[in-house]
């Protein structure tokens, strides 16, 4: 049976159960079905709430990264299908395909610098934003028109990478040819949190899909906007 997308959810005030989350950033946490309703992180800081339509999956629930997932029922979480993520004291990517990112997790608008200057990344369209309480810069990219193509951790396939998150130098989000990528780069607590939306509900997406993961994103709630 196919999800209902575009209508709102009714509100549901508890969290999702999960797993133990790991804290470290670096593991899944909480893998979880969501029922329809407003969901909030068990482990991310700042505290971050949902209001999500039918269909999502808790795919990622740490301190430092909570990302759910449209599965729209499906057993297997599929890193293809559209997802929202939010993440903390996120690191730009120095040079398109160089493994190497920035030193320190800088404000919305160190990070904002940084993704113009990385030469294989195309600033689509941005503007000045605020969301759930946090104010920053929305910004939509993809590969710049003169980028040669696939990277060494790309399997061969056109990419660009963007962002790091967590402790690792590895880049974990990249831009590529039809794969929507849209950052909301936000200041908190002396460094940033990024909002992403990935896959069909990113960048220049259209459709019922793209649409209802945009009011998701639009409701999101920060417990902590300092």
């Amino acid at each position: 049976m196919t999800a209902d997308l575009t209508r709102p959810a009714a509100a549901d005030s508890g969290a999702a159960e999960c797993a133990s989350p790991s804290g470290t950033g670096t593991g899944t946490g909480c893998v979880a079905d969501l029922a329809p309703g407003e969901r909030a992180s068990s482990a991310f800081v700042p505290g971050v709430e949902l209001d999500v339509p039918g269909g999502w999956t808790i795919d990622t629930d740490t301190l430092d990264s909570f990302v759910v997932r449209f599965t729209d029922g499906t057993a297997m979480v599929d890193s293809a299908r559209p997802a929202v993520g939010v993440h903390r004291d996120a690191r730009a990517v120095v040079d398109g395909c160089v493994e190497t990112v920035e030193a320190r997790a800088g404000g919305a608008d160190e990070l904002r610098a940084a993704i113009h200057h990385n030469s294989g990344v195309r600033v689509v369209r941005e503007r000045r934003v605020a969301l759930g309480g946090l104010a920053g810069w929305l910004v939509d990219v993809a590969p710049a028109e003169e980028w040669p193509g696939a990277c060494a951790w790309s399997s061969a396939a056109p990419a660009v990478a963007v962002l790091a998150f967590g402790a690792g130098a590895q880049p974990t989000r990249y831009a590529a040819p039809g794969r929507g990528l849209r950052l909301y780069l936000l200041d908190w607590g002396g460094g940033n949190v990024v909002v992403e939306l990935l896959g069909a509900a990113g960048g220049e997406s259209s459709g019922d899909l793209a649409r209802a993961t945009q009011r998701m994103v639009d409701a999101l709630r920060f417990e902590d906007p300092r």
